[in-house]
């Protein structure tokens, strides 16, 4: 980004958020619009959000939506 970490960090908390919940926030949406789409597998879903592992993506999208992605799927009309 050309901005030195310090200064980031002093951006963010002005801003009153975190690299972490920046980085949670893009990965929402980003699971989302995949999802929509509806032809990406899980595993690969899972690793395009940076997540190491399907079933570490899987609880982390359950803890945003309150169902697993393929339930969101299936709610949502994607096949």
């Amino acid at each position: 980004m050309g901005v030195h970490p310090k200064k980031l960090q002093r951006i963010l908390t002005m801003h009153e958020t975190t690299y972490r919940q920046l980085l949670d926030d893009v990965r929402k949406s980003e699971a989302v619009r995949l999802l929509q789409h509806g032809n990406v597998s899980m595993t690969d879903l899972a690793l395009r959000l940076g997540y190491a592992e399907l079933s570490i993506f899987s609880r982390r999208f359950k803890a945003w939506f309150g169902v697993s992605p393929t339930q969101w799927q299936t709610q949502h009309g994607v096949s």
